[in-house]
């Protein structure tokens, strides 16, 4: 109820996702974003330091143009952060907030940290934050068909193809399939998996090569540099078991 009553109760919402969105992260927003549009609000989807590949395919696929900075965000009165514990996640989101005194909505499955005069909605329990979101509108109704194949991707993203869904989750992504339609998401399903090219493979392979680890107030953080494919590298960085992947560009032949 939280969710729909915020996305209501304003005009102008910013949709933040974490810094280098992920496929759920990015699902979240961009039906978050789609809600929005239904109620009558604007909504900016909003990916600092971009995003990963398979969610730039996901979110062109839907429409949905993310900023990757502030400076392009216009004046907005109310922001929702989803699939982060806290806008320390999100660039210089917690900056950004406290400058301007604007309302928060936290929407994530992970467990909460402490942020002051946050609205929350958090299921610690749930597969992802597209779980969270697709049993909110459904309860309410509000599901639209292209948020529903949106929330889809989300899901299987981060239950590895439903390998790690539990039996409340496969129903509720079934719903989902059907709200969506099968050849709708068949095809989402393929641009998210497209294959990356060799440029993109060896440029994770050197930026592992060059990653040093640091230990940040119990976060690991790794820290590599890559003359292109940042982002593709800082994924690689937390899929290997890093809480934070740092990718810095570098120079053709510069040592680093």
């Amino acid at each position: 109820m939280v969710l729909l009553e915020y996305l209501r109760d304003h005009s102008k919402i910013a949709i933040f996702t974490h810094s280098l969105a992920d496929l759920d992260a990015a699902a979240s927003a961009a039906a978050l974003s789609i809600t929005a549009a239904r109620l009558g609000s604007s909504a900016f989807v909003v990916t600092p330091g971009g995003a990963t590949r398979a969610a730039r395919e996901l979110l062109n696929h839907l429409s949905t143009k993310p900023l990757e900075d502030f400076e392009s965000l216009p004046e907005v009165d109310a922001v929702v952060l989803v699939d982060a514990s806290s806008p320390a996640r999100a660039g210089d989101l917690e900056t950004y907030l406290r400058s301007r005194g604007t309302p928060l909505l936290i929407v994530d499955h992970h467990p909460a940290a402490e942020v002051q005069n946050a609205l929350r909605l958090v299921d610690e329990g749930a597969s992802s934050t597209s779980e969270i979101i697709a049993r909110e509108l459904i309860r309410e109704s509000m599901l639209d068909p292209l948020a529903a194949c949106a929330l889809s991707i989300g899901i299987l993203a981060d239950t590895r193809g439903l390998g790690a869904a539990n039996c409340g989750t496969l129903e509720l992504y079934s719903r989902l399939c059907e709200a969506c339609g099968e050849n709708r998401l068949d095809k989402l399903r393929i641009v998210s998996r497209a294959p990356m090219d060799s440029s993109e493979v060896l440029a994770r392979f050197r930026g592992l090569q060059r990653t040093r680890l640091v230990l940040i107030g119990g976060w690991l953080v790794a820290i590599s540099t890559s003359g292109s494919h940042q982002s593709s590298v800082a994924q690689a960085l937390v899929q290997v078991g890093a809480d934070l992947g740092l990718a810095i560009g570098r120079r053709e032949g510069e040592k680093g």
